[in-house]
């Protein structure tokens, strides 16, 4: 293949947090990096361009806002000559937790700026996220992208597609480019130019300038004939676009196989879903304008609580590999002291050590409190969407985010257990609600059945995982060659959690109905599940539900109480059984139903974040909206048997997960907070 040019890129990856907390990671953008790439670029882009730096719109939008008269006149100027471009999206995130609506309002970011600086912006790009869901190719060709280009986390399953193709869904379709790093060289056949990609990683800021002439150098000298460009993604991306027809075609869903961190944090998730919910409320009853201020600084919060960064690195900020098991865990935790045993840092060829050794002073210290501090800050994108509100659009919004974390159950008369227990059928307006000894439901409406539980089905289950279901995860998601890494296991696994083994209970434990109560226009139940489940693990003490009709929908609410928070990594599922089969089952992301039989090899078989599931049968259509929980699985409920293989929903059903823990870095690691959980169910 003949290269005519070389489109050297540069970019850095923007974790809000991770590396330090979020408002640190700002300030050093706007007050660092921003101006340093603005000066390498100065000093190289005398003749023609030798330095571009790449970034996400979001970053460079909200510096324009935030930094000083003189920060803003020079990255002004900056991007008005092209030293430093957007691509068209925010920044990365897990997608399918967004709406249309918040979605699009970070293409409008891109619009803004190209609006400011004559550019038409026709490429994106995700990094460290392992897929997204192709119901956005609809929405990004509607916006004008050509490209969107996948870099994949080094440790993460890489989606089994082609290096390039065409992504069509519906009558959309874009290219697509993916990497099995954060940004690697790419060409194609039918074009004479490639990609060269100059990758800093997490919130490292721009190349030195003396890297940057390296760079260029590089590849001048790598191809003398060719003509060396600085610049960002668009280039390549209107290249690729005029022989897409060549491109292999996917029409398959891809989905996020990191997405089920959502759930790590039940309110941060049912706080998203509501505000994104009372926006399009407001936006239809025209009290929310979308050209008003209010309305951008609601949305740009409200985007921010989808930004694949959902905590501190687990590695520099705590790395206590000793205290698992959950007695040690509180006192360590109480303490506030990381102290690990030499038994922890010897075990299994000494990852615990190695992983310890890789913190740099400056990193410092190890605390309970810095990581609980990131989570905590995380959450604070709900009060700043709030703080961005009308009062009467604020007060109806804190009403509603309220009812989330509850002080109490529906029923404190159902606390103690009932000897005589009467399940069986009970009638809610044209609804009838049958439920077994676990709480298992079937449910039908005039004569129709909509939901069929087995005979011993379960509605609440907890599993808890051990030492085997750890290394299978590791060993099945991660790829080969990284599995003697210290970081990947740092973050993907449990280094001296073996030594765990044998010491806790682990396997899935349902729930039983302990009391209930029947009145004229609902029926509420109390579960639990053996107490030693909630003693030694982080199992809710007592769970309630409460069945109900509101204008033809049949409603399931939830309360747990008396959580402990647990760091051994802990799953609550919440179980429903369709009466349906796998070929009429579609889960609905960013507006759109999608096949969740149809998604590529080493795509995210296991579970998707959606915002209601879609399901028929001989009698009819039928949908299960999930007001405050967005992660659904098919079956029993699986995120750590990454084993490609689809679950049977017309045996097992479908699974919520409430809550889990498995993420080893990143996203919270332990919850204790009560919840609430709505589900409407209601014929399409």
């Amino acid at each position: 293949m003949i290269i005519k040019k070389v489109y050297l890129v540069t970019k850095t990856h923007l974790d809000l947090g991770y590396t330090d907390l979020a408002a640190n990671i700002l300030k050093q953008y706007i007050d660092s990096f921003i101006p340093e790439a603005i000066r390498i670029a100065k000093e190289l882009n005398t003749e023609n361009k030798k330095f571009v730096w790449t970034t996400g719109s979001w970053i460079l939008n909200t510096a324009l806002k935030k930094g000083t008269p003189l920060q803003v006149k020079s990255l002004f100027e900056a991007m008005k000559r092209g030293d430093i471009v957007a691509h068209a999206l925010p920044f990365t995130t897990h997608t399918e937790l967004m709406d249309e609506d918040t979605f699009r309002y970070g293409l409008d970011i891109i619009k803004k700026l190209d609006k400011q600086f004559g550019r038409n912006t026709v490429s994106a790009k995700m990094t460290d996220v392992p897929g997204h869901t192709i119901a956005m190719v609809p929405i990004l060709r509607e916006y004008g992208i050509k490209m969107l280009h996948i870099g994949v986390n080094e440790s993460s399953a890489v989606p089994d597609v082609p290096d390039i193709f065409l992504w069509r869904f519906k009558d959309s379709e874009i290219v697509v480019v993916y990497n099995k790093s954060y940004g690697g060289n790419f060409s194609c056949e039918g074009i004479e130019s490639m990609v060269a990609f100059c990758h800093t990683s997490d919130n490292c800021g721009p190349v030195n300038l003396e890297q940057a002439k390296k760079n260029y150098d590089h590849y001048k000298e790598l191809y003398p004939e060719a003509e060396i460009i600085a610049s960002g993604l668009d280039e390549i991306a209107n290249e690729l676009w005029e022989i897409r027809d060549t491109l292999p075609v996917i029409t398959s869903e891809i989905g996020d196989s990191w997405i089920h961190g959502s759930t790590t944090d039940p309110y941060k998730a049912a706080s998203l879903r509501e505000l994104m919910g009372l926006k399009s409320k407001w936006l239809e009853e025209g009290s929310l304008k979308r050209d008003s201020q209010e309305y951008e600084d609601f949305s740009d919060a409200i985007l921010c609580l989808a930004e694949h960064t959902n905590g501190g690195d687990v590695k520099i900020m705590l790395s206590d590999y000793t205290n698992y098991l959950k007695e040690d865990f509180l006192k360590a935790k109480e303490k506030d002291i990381v102290e690990n045993s030499v038994e922890a840092l010897n075990a299994e060829e000494k990852i615990a050590a190695r992983i310890i050794s890789d913190i740099k002073e400056k990193e410092k210290p190890l605390a309970y409190s810095r990581i609980e501090g990131t989570w905590k800050e995380q959450r604070e994108y709900i009060s700043l969407s709030l703080s961005k509100l009308t009062n009467t659009h604020k007060e109806e919004a804190e009403k509603v985010l309220s009812s989330l974390i509850p002080n109490a159950s529906f029923d404190s008369s159902l606390d103690k257990p009932c000897n005589n227990i009467v399940t069986g059928t009970f009638s809610l307006s044209d609804y009838l609600l049958t439920l077994n000894d676990n709480g298992g439901i079937t449910l039908s409406k005039q004569g129709k059945i909509i939901l069929s539980s087995p005979e011993k089905g379960s509605l609440i289950e907890y599993v808890s995982h051990n030492i085997e279901d750890v290394n299978e995860f590791f060993e099945t998601y991660n790829r080969p060659e990284v599995r003697g890494v210290n970081w990947a296991y740092g973050d993907f696994g449990r280094p001296a959690f073996s030594l765990t083994k044998d010491k806790f209970p682990s396997g899935r434990f349902h729930y039983v109905i302990k009391s209930l109560k029947e009145s004229k226009d609902s029926v509420i139940i109390s579960l639990s599940t053996e107490k030693e489940i909630s003693s030694k693990l982080g199992a809710p003490r007592d769970i309630q539900v409460k069945f109900s009709v509101q204008q033809e929908k049949f409603l399931i609410e939830m309360i747990w109480t008396g959580k402990d928070p647990n760091r051994i990594q802990e799953e609550t599922i919440f179980r429903l059984y369709p009466l349906t089969d796998n070929r009429s089952i579609h889960f609905k992301k960013l507006g759109s139903y999608i096949n969740p039989y149809d998604i590529v090899y080493n795509g995210n078989r296991n579970c998707s974040a959606v915002m209601d599931v879609k399901f028929s049968n001989s009698k009819g259509s039928y949908k299960i909206k999930s007001v405050h929980s967005p992660l659904v699985s098919l079956g029993k409920g699986k995120i750590m048997r990454f084993d490609n293989n689809y679950e049977d929903v017309k045996k097992d059903g479908i699974s919520f997960i409430l809550h889990n823990n498995i993420w080893g870095t990143n996203f919270p690691l332990w919850y204790s907070d009560n919840a609430y959980f709505r589900f409407e169910i209601s014929p399409e």
